[in-house]
């Protein structure tokens, strides 16, 4: 459904503070496609490095909060694994 090079863009993100829940959207480039995730037990310091990393928030997604935290697109009712390209990498402000 995406655009023809199939790329979407981070278009915005919303925070649930009592459950850690991250949700992401992106769309295409035209604006006719667009995807939304949740991502789960975000801690509030990482969601203020993203958004203070603007314009630059999807760096942060790719580099500490996707590797580290379930996701799921929204609608969806199971959670996949975190996508760790490096197993033995600590999360950014979480404990072991």
């Amino acid at each position: 459904m995406a655009d023809r090079d199939g790329v979407l863009f981070l278009r915005s993100t919303s925070y649930d503070a009592v459950s850690h829940q991250l949700t992401v959207r992106f769309r295409s480039p035209s604006g006719s496609a667009w995807a939304a995730y949740e991502y789960r037990d975000v801690a509030p310091a990482v969601v203020a490095r993203l958004e203070a990393a603007q314009p630059h928030a999807q760096h942060v997604l790719d580099t500490e909060i996707a590797p580290f935290h379930a996701v799921r697109r929204v609608g969806q009712t199971s959670w996949d694994a975190p996508r760790s390209r490096d197993s033995h990498v600590q999360a950014p402000g979480r404990a072991v």
